[in-house]
């Protein structure tokens, strides 16, 4: 399995989908690497923003999500 240094999760919006491609970037990602998310904060698909409230940092005036800076 390759650990990648960055993930960009934009693919399906339904909440089973995109949790599942959540888990698959966990997977995924090198131990110092990123996650980001695409929608988060979009009205159309409003379950994105409080799945990420615990786990990624909302970039400001964006719709985009990141985790592994902390």
């Amino acid at each position: 399995l390759h650990a990648f240094q960055l993930v960009f999760i934009d693919g399906g919006h339904d909440p089973e989908t995109f949790e599942n491609d959540t888990r698959l970037a966990y997977e995924l990602r090198a131990p110092e690497g990123l996650i980001v998310w695409h929608d988060c904060g979009n009205p159309v698909f409003p379950h994105i923003e409080p799945y990420l409230e615990d786990r990624a940092i909302r970039i400001n005036e964006t719709m985009l999500a990141v985790e592994g800076l902390r």
